[in-house]
């Protein structure tokens, strides 16, 4: 009993390593290490801004450069597996909700797992809200369906605020 218990976790532990777990949890690991802190530091330049600008966002992120940001801050951001991801930034309507979310990259970092024969593909995209919590919106689909998978707020400010 005991031995068919060890082929059963080996046979287990393979189809993990097959599984491409390993990739997935070192581009998640890249997505939050190269573009989180860009985010961050575009958004606190967004609120010096609106700070210095009497509460008016800026009409794109160029209106940051040269004073707020460094025209490399706003540039593509060239990811390991050669990906270009670019900041999107939306102007809030003045009277937007905290929750509105205003830059954001694109495209979204795609995750490919397979386990047991099932491929389920994973797009995440960081956005950041207006009041500078950093949320991940995740969409996730297998070869059987397709669909959005809600994911708890698991959100952090930026820094400043």
């Amino acid at each position: 009993m005991l031995a068919l218990c060890f082929v059963g976790l080996f046979l287990v532990g393979r189809q993990i390593q097959s599984s491409g777990l390993g990739e997935t949890i070192r581009q998640a690991s890249e997505m939050e290490q190269t573009i989180r802190p860009r985010l961050a530091a575009v958004y606190d330049a967004i609120q010096q801004y609106a700070q210095a600008n009497n509460g008016n966002y800026p009409p794109n992120l160029r209106a940051l450069v040269p004073q707020y940001l460094t025209a490399e801050a706003i540039a593509p951001i060239k990811l390991s597996d050669g990906t270009e991801v670019k900041l999107v930034y939306r102007r809030p309507a003045p009277n937007a909700g905290d929750r509105t979310v205003i830059l954001e990259h694109e495209p979204p970092i795609k995750i490919t797992v397979t386990v047991f024969g099932e491929t389920a593909e994973t797009l995440q995209t960081l956005q950041v809200r207006k009041n500078g919590r950093i949320t991940t919106k995740q969409e996730t689909l297998t070869s059987q369906d397709r669909g959005s998978i809600p994911q708890p707020d698991t959100s952090t400010p930026t820094g400043t605020n």
